[in-house]
């Protein structure tokens, strides 16, 4: 699914279907977020979400458009970095990726490389945190989320010329096609740090105290 010119001079064009709630950070051409009145880089920018309506009207100085992740849109995203990033989800998740349900999804049209978004209800948005997920000959997964943005349309970087050069819906997953799912239970789970057992034995500096007051 090739964009059209407009799409490519205006990234906003091709977001215009996706979810209202979605908040949004100017980025450069190097995925990087900035300040679109100035375009230098933006120390500040999970403090100040955008509207896809506040972008548009900078159009010209925000080459790119990244996806804030976290409670800002209620969305959390899963990023497939690699060939082998499916087993590295299976590894870590204990899911198939196809047990995901559908839902947006896009990609800059390198090899084993797509994002997807999922919608967080709200009694979880506190309990989740990134999750960044790896095994050893295989492609990375993060679970990305609060803090977090996804560059989700306009230019990306093609060094390596295995890409098509800027991000794209993936075909059948555009806000034509589908709508954003609910996240399922278990990819929640995932993203929930897991509670340090706590130790019946004193360390041996308690033993000494104890010792000292004896």
């Amino acid at each position: 699914m090739t964009p059209t010119v407009a799409e490519v001079i205006d990234p906003t064009c091709q977001l215009q279907d996706a979810p209202e709630f979605w908040r949004y950070t100017p980025c450069n051409g190097n995925k990087v977020p900035i300040d679109p009145g100035t375009g230098r880089k933006a120390k500040d920018w999970p403090l100040n979400p955008y509207t896809l309506i506040d972008i548009a009207t900078v159009n010209g100085n925000v080459p790119a458009i990244g996806l804030m992740t976290g409670p800002v849109s209620l969305t959390m995203c899963v990023d497939f970095d690699g060939p082998g990033s499916e087993q590295t989800f299976k590894h870590h998740v204990h899911h198939n990726v196809d047990e995901l349900p559908p839902t947006l999804a896009w990609t800059s049209g390198r090899p084993g490389r797509h994002q997807r978004a999922y919608l967080v209800p709200e009694e979880w948005l506190e309990k989740l945190k990134y999750q960044s997920l790896k095994t050893e000959g295989n492609g990375n997964v993060e679970l990305r989320w609060k803090g977090l943005q996804s560059v989700i349309a306009g230019p990306h970087p093609n060094k390596d010329g295995d890409g098509q050069g800027y991000y794209n819906w993936c075909p059948g997953y555009s806000p034509e096609d589908i709508e954003l799912a609910d996240a399922p239970e278990w990819l929640l789970q995932a993203m929930v740090p897991a509670s340090k057992p706590q130790s019946s034995f004193l360390s041996e500096k308690a033993k000494n105290k104890i010792s000292e007051f004896a």
